[in-house]
């Protein structure tokens, strides 16, 4: 009744139409079934009557139905393939009812693992933290690492040098602190291997030299069960600290097999709050077959026709004879000849660091070596891991003598005896001199670390265009930094001794008077020798006595040397081996070689 407290509203009119959703969506069921580090099985349940689905997938936060990637599929399960390991993708999937009668799209994520990485096994550091690795804030070697995905770790240039490329470091500074990098899983199946790693301390932020806290340790450890115990398989602390230049270690994994090892970089500055403030390096992380392969040097040394070397980031092992000098200040470039072939088959070593065991590079010295083959420049070269002296003091090859430099005379010891006028000036440091026999020109490399630049220095008297490089020994090299590698090609004499200097002042008649006109008694020598001569062009000639590293002896002026004469030298007390005996007679430079036994 109308106004009374009471007010009701009938409406007898009212219907309800149910419509009924032909094709429904299907229920995606969560995770997925298999998951390898390139495909996954996803799955649904049908909640209709459809028979067939559409499948799609494409890198995780896409718009659902906008996918890259899609299929038709019956079943009511799809293997997804080709994907990218250590990735997050979504998928969807539309149930397909009819040609027009399509449900909504359902689906879910999934992250692919890492790859699993099979030795050999390289990682350079170039990015920090490296994929599918990662490190850790807190726990030690009982425990293992936790906290992962953060830590004190970082990418840092080699030893605080920026011409090092790739590293990672740690400050050690504080005390009780405990980092962790935890490598991929790698397989170590099918082989014996050992783990090579550059090591270096450097003061904060430094390339200067520091020593380690009294209680701080950096360890190689290793687990086999997915981290859930690990065991210390190498240890760097003040008594066995690597030096602040960096070297390679070697570390065994011949007791380590199996599928899925882990190696763990643990580093501590312990409860003792030592003053020490210093940076821990490491690099160039390397997994290798032990032994390695073993090839020639003419096995690894071809390049195809374009320049680029075939046997580039090959793992072996090498032998040879050293042969010049060592061409950088620290590490190796220095070159490596093999004659078994009965001629000459070389290759450059080149390496940043020194190694522990083989720091002093002498001609004659036979060496086993092991690492990879590289290319710098058109250069084919080898980047040693290891080196061992095998023995000393033997013969080097006799100079195959060239009249021009090409592709076959590189990491070759050369004599080029013909006429060749310079037509550039040497510098304080290294050099390129172009050369040229009035046809052909050819560069003549002189390095800063080698005599050469020395003794040019010392007298005062560079070489400068129009002087005639009438003698010549050295080592070929390349160095050309566009494709094709076919052009570039240099000398690089090895010691003061290698080079005769005629220069422009100088007649040919005259020279051929000097070069003649002294000899060295006895020679070989135990000590006391004699220099003599009938005589050369002027009347005050300067001797010079090197060493084999080119260090000064001895150097004074004689005088009346216009005539016969002969002038007494004494080693006694000097290191056995080869000296060089420099005579400058007025602007020509006359070399020849003593021994002292």
């Amino acid at each position: 009744m109308i106004g009374s407290t009471n007010d009701y509203l009938c409406n007898d009119s009212i219907s309800v139409n149910i419509i009924a959703l032909s094709c429904l969506a299907s229920t995606a069921m969560a995770g997925t079934n298999s998951l390898s580090s390139t495909s996954a099985e996803v799955s649904w349940t049908e909640n209709g009557t459809a028979t067939s689905y559409r499948i799609e997938y494409d890198a995780a936060g896409y718009a659902a139905g906008t996918a890259r990637n899609t299929s038709v599929v019956t079943d009511t399960f799809s293997i997804i393939s080709g994907l990218m390991s250590n990735s997050n993708y979504d998928w969807n999937v539309q149930a397909l009812c009819s040609a027009t009668d399509l449900s909504s799209l359902v689906g879910g994520s999934f992250t692919t693992p890492c790859t699993l990485f099979a030795a050999p096994f390289v990682e350079t550091f170039t990015n920090f933290v490296p994929e599918c690795w990662d490190e850790a804030s807190t726990g030690d070697l009982t425990t293992g690492p936790a906290t992962l995905g953060s830590g004190n770790w970082g990418y840092g240039s080699f030893a605080n040098t920026a011409s090092n490329s790739g590293g990672a470091k740690i400050n050690l500074y504080f005390n009780n602190r405990t980092e962790w990098i935890i490598s991929s899983i790698i397989d170590l199946n099918g082989g014996t291997y050992k783990l090579v790693i550059d090591a270096a301390v450097t003061v904060w932020n430094g390339s200067s030299s520091n020593t380690m806290g009294s209680d701080d340790s950096v360890q190689f450890a290793i687990s086999t069960d997915n981290s859930l115990s690990w065991t210390s398989i190498y240890v760097w602390e003040v008594n066995n600290q690597p030096s602040a230049g960096g070297a390679p270690y070697i570390i065994d994994l011949a007791a380590n097999t199996g599928a899925s090892n882990i190696i763990g970089i643990y580093a501590t500055d312990g409860p003792v709050l030592d003053p020490e403030d210093y940076d821990f390096h490491i690099g160039n992380f390397k997994v290798r077959q032990s032994p390695l392969v073993y090839y020639t040097l003419g096995t690894i040394n071809t390049e195809n026709g374009t320049g680029v070397a075939d046997s580039v980031s090959v793992n072996c092992a090498i032998s040879g004879t050293a042969v010049g000098v060592n061409r950088i200040g620290s590490g190796y470039e220095f070159t490596l000849i093999d004659m078994r072939s009965g001629s000459q088959a070389g290759i450059t070593m080149f390496g940043f660091n020194s190694l522990p065991h083989y720091t002093a590079i002498t001609d004659g010295d036979s060496l086993y070596i092991e690492g990879d083959v590289a290319q710098y420049n058109g250069l084919t070269q080898f980047n040693p891991d290891t080196i061992t002296l095998i023995s000393s003091k033997n013969t080097i090859p006799a100079p195959i003598v060239v009249s021009d430099l090409d592709e076959t005379t590189e990491s070759k010891w050369l004599s080029i005896p013909t006429n060749w006028v310079s037509l550039s000036t040497s510098g304080s440091g290294s050099s390129n001199i172009d050369l040229t026999n009035g046809t052909d020109t050819i560069l003549m490399r002189i390095d800063s670390d080698t005599d050469v630049n020395d003794s040019l220095v010392a007298s005062g008297m560079p070489i400068i265009p129009g002087d005639t490089i009438c003698g010549l020994f050295g080592i070929g090299g390349q160095f050309d930094n566009s494709s094709p590698f076919t052009g570039g090609y240099q000398i690089f004499p090895m010691r003061w001794s290698d080079l005769t200097i005629c220069r422009n002042t100088v007649g040919i008649e005259d020279r051929k008077v000097a070069s003649a006109a002294f000899e060295l008694f006895p020679n070989p020598t135990n000590g006391l020798f004699e220099i003599r001569s009938n005589g050369f062009n002027n009347s005050t000639v300067k001797v010079s006595v090197r060493d084999i590293n080119g260090r000064f002896i001895s150097s004074e002026f004689i005088n009346s040397s216009n005539g016969d004469f002969s002038k007494s030298f004494d080693l006694n007390g000097k290191s056995k081996g080869i000296y060089f005996i420099t005579i400058m007679d007025g602007k020509n430079v006359i070399n020849k070689k003593l021994i002292l036994q």
